[in-house]
């Protein structure tokens, strides 16, 4: 790289493969977006390949809005709900916000339990 001749410096040449190697493009590059790239994208979307054709998918309307005197009310539709419960059944049963807080059992006056 270097040599005696030219005090320690780099050659030109060598310099330029050095910085030709440091800003070499490392990855896939990212397609600018535009309408036709959208538009496949739209379409891949709405119409999915057919190994994903099976798949147990959300449906597309998800909530519903109804107004009250107190202002609206956002709701998940049955159909949601029902795919959210075969998805996650690890999140618990629909009414789970129903349930009574835990807690320990009264005792009554004095420490004694009264029937």
């Amino acid at each position: 790289m270097a040599d005696a001749a030219s005090g320690g410096l780099l050659l030109s040449s060598e310099l330029e493969r050095l910085s030709a190697l440091a800003t070499a493009w490392r990855g896939t590059q990212t397609p600018k977006p535009s309408l036709e790239n959208l538009h496949e994208r739209l379409e891949r979307l709405a119409f999915p390949p057919a190994e994903l054709a099976g798949l147990d998918r959300p449906p597309l309307e998800t909530y519903t809005t109804t107004p009250t005197a107190h202002g609206d009310v956002v709701s998940a539709t049955p159909e949601y709900r029902a795919w959210f419960r075969r998805t996650y059944p690890a999140a618990g049963p629909e009414d789970c916000a129903r349930l009574p807080t835990p807690r320990p059992v009264d005792k009554g006056y004095g420490g004694k339990v009264e029937f």
